[in-house]
């Protein structure tokens, strides 16, 4: 199971080194108006993990009419519940072996900036744009546990909850996503923007939804 993920681990980060090729490799002779800059915000749905808001910006350099290369960063942060547990011994304490397990709750957060890229198959119309594909990315996480990091520990007839000093976990994973969406022309070089975008994740798979503004960058004087 180790070599497996090893392996997908490996064919992740060979296609970021792609694309990341790919984008330092474009023309220096792209027009201005070849290049926009879109930023909005949403909802994000990770697994495992409460609903939470979505920030996020990126970046569109039309390659072709058709075809559209995106770098693109997001971050977001969210909570999860989680059930911990300590033994209460029973009196008389001469038997520490007679007791039971109680259980209680603390929570853990999350942060994770995520840096990618994706390529996209732009379909344009008069006034309502569509596009689809898909995107590579890493995603920085962070952990922590919000309030304290509860342990048990003995004291007397049982074990009392502890708490320990913030401790936090930094961890980095490759994904793959899918992305589908909506532009909706209002100005000449600006839209209106809705995507809806599945990532999988090791762990941590994540359903997307934002939407924002995205403005084409004014055309250079001949």
């Amino acid at each position: 199971m180790k070599k497996e993920v090893i392996a997908m681990r490996r064919r992740y980060l060979n296609l970021f080194m792609i694309m990341a090729i790919l984008l330092l490799s474009l023309p220096l002779q792209l027009k201005a108006n070849d290049v926009a800059f879109g930023m909005g915000a949403g909802y994000i749905k990770p697994e495992g993990i409460e609903g939470t808001f979505l920030l996020g910006a990126n970046f569109r350099f039309n390659l072709t009419p058709n075809l559209i290369l995106e770098p693109e960063f997001q971050y977001w942060r969210g909570e999860k519940k989680e059930t911990g547990y300590y033994f209460k011994i029973q009196e008389p304490v001469r038997f520490p072996h007679l007791g039971q397990w109680t259980s209680f709750q603390y929570e853990r957060e999350f942060q994770d900036f995520f840096l990618g890229w994706n390529a996209l198959w732009f379909v344009p119309g008069r006034s309502i744009n569509i596009y689809f594909g898909t995107g590579l990315g890493a995603h920085f996480i962070r952990t922590s546990n919000k309030n304290s990091h509860w342990v048990p520990r003995a004291d007397r007839a049982e074990f009392q909850i502890m708490p320990q000093q913030k401790q936090e976990y930094d961890k980095t994973k490759f994904g793959a996503g899918v992305i589908g969406g909506i532009d909706f022309q209002i100005l000449q070089n600006a839209s209106l923007f809705i995507t809806v975008r599945y990532d999988f994740v090791e762990n941590i798979r994540q359903f997307k939804v934002y939407s924002g503004l995205r403005v084409s960058l004014p055309q250079e004087k001949s």
